[in-house]
Formats: structure tokens, sequence, C-alpha cells
């Protein structure tokens, strides 16, 4: 994927048509890429295009402000603090004065950058965290809550819920579903 597709580009722009599963992954890219935080070690992480921020990526951000050129964030460092003068040449004075009050720069020596997974308190992704996060919730119904009880056996519960959405063929539910059937009442 990433030789054919984002080669010239950061995967986070990265466009084009290709395979399904390309596809799907472009897909739930904005939802997903804003929950990945680059800890900043040693500034190799991209400074538009990683959310190294906690904010998100600044070039969504920072849309008129950006460029699409790829800068490391060790660019904006200048001996263990930040260059706020070179800051200000590429973002507003909100984000630069933010990045100057909230992150502290911090250079390892042959310490990637390393990525965190928003999703979850431990920091490493998992498919049920992605999921958690993805996935529409709606808000909790008082009536389910009578007929999914802990307490009853699966079979009856399942029972009750055919019931309250009409799957039971019952006589009104044949004749409602255009089914000729004699009374048996």
């Amino acid at each position: 994927m990433w030789n054919k597709y984002c080669k010239k580009v950061h995967p986070t722009v990265a466009k084009g048509q290709g395979s399904y599963v390309w596809r799907k992954m472009n897909a739930i890219r904005e939802e997903i890429e804003h929950n990945i935080w680059w800890q900043v070690k040693e500034g190799n992480s991209s400074f538009w295009f990683d959310n190294w921020t906690k904010q998100g990526a600044l070039y969504f951000i920072e849309g008129e402000n950006a460029i699409e050129e790829e800068i490391e964030v060790k660019k904006f460092m200048l001996s263990g603090s930040w260059n706020e003068i070179k800051l200000l040449t590429k973002l507003s004075q909100k984000m630069t004065g933010y990045i100057m009050e909230s992150i502290k720069p911090l250079i390892i020596e042959n310490g990637s950058d390393r990525p965190w997974w928003m999703g979850n308190t431990q920091g490493s992704f998992t498919v049920k965290s992605a999921w958690h996060l993805l996935r529409q919730k709606k808000k909790c119904r008082r009536d389910y809550e009578f007929i999914w009880c802990k307490g009853l056996p699966f079979k009856v519960n399942f029972f009750l819920w055919n019931v309250w959405n009409r799957k039971i063929a019952s006589d009104d539910n044949l004749k409602r579903i255009h089914i000729p059937i004699a009374s048996g009442c």
C-alpha cells in the first residue's frame, strides 16, 4: 500500500482509486487519523500531517496557512526549545501560543517519535477500541430495558423482542403481510 499510494505524499493526504481495502481505509482515515497522537522525541514526525499537538493534524486545523510540503517537527526547535519566530511564519498566533505553552519539546537522540492510540488508556491500538470509536451508538431505549433483562434466559428475551417487533406469526401480523389465513378463533 505504501509503495503504491503513499510513495510521494504523506498517507494522511494520499488519494486515488485503488483496491477495495485502500478505498475502505480512505473512508475512515479522517476519523482514525485524528486519534493517533505522535509523541515528539527526536522530532522526525511530520509537522503538517501528523497529530503531534493532540489538536489534530495542522494540515486540517491551519487550512489557510498549510503548505503541502514535508517538514519535520524538529525544524521548528532551536537548542531544546521552540523557535517561536519560525512557528509564527507557518502557523497562526493562536496555534503558536498553544504549542509554546502546552507542548514541551523533547529531543532524544536515536529516539523516533512514537505513535499513541488515543482510543484507549494504554495507547496501543485494538480493534475493539476502534470499533467503539467509529460505531454510532444510539440512545438506550426504555422499552428495550424491559425486553433485554439479565435475569431471563436468552431465548425468552429473544422471543419478547420478536413479539415487540411483530415478527411472530400471529393472525394480525400475517394479515399485515398479506397472507390469507383462516382464523383459528
